[in-house]
């Protein structure tokens, strides 16, 4: 039960993220520009929060969507921590913790 509110809680997260990211405000374009990513990045980044969504809630591949949250919240953690912005790693090792605590349980 618990495992599968913290990943319909995920999904939600991604679901929301990956919309943000494809719509792209200023500053989330300014963000991705200024950590040296081409200008359609944010695409494939917000395509992919909507992959990890959709994973997460379908049973047969919430094991998938659970490692592709990881993966992706282990790269934000790293490109923010590589560019020495160090408040902004709090969300995606929380998202990262919170996910590794789903597939635990």
């Amino acid at each position: 039960m618990t495992a599968t509110i913290l990943t319909w809680l995920l999904g939600a997260f991604f679901l929301i993220g990956g919309g943000v990211n494809i719509v792209a405000p200023a500053p989330i374009r300014a963000e991705f520009q200024r950590w040296g990513f081409p200008g359609w990045f944010h695409f494939l980044v917000g395509a992919l929060g909507l992959a990890v969504a959709v994973m997460l809630v379908v049973p047969g591949w919430r094991t998938g969507g659970l490692v592709l949250a990881a993966v992706t919240m282990v790269s934000a953690t790293a490109v923010v921590l590589y560019h020495k912005e160090y408040s902004h790693a709090l969300i995606p090792g929380a998202v990262l913790a919170v996910t590794c605590i789903a597939a635990w349980i």
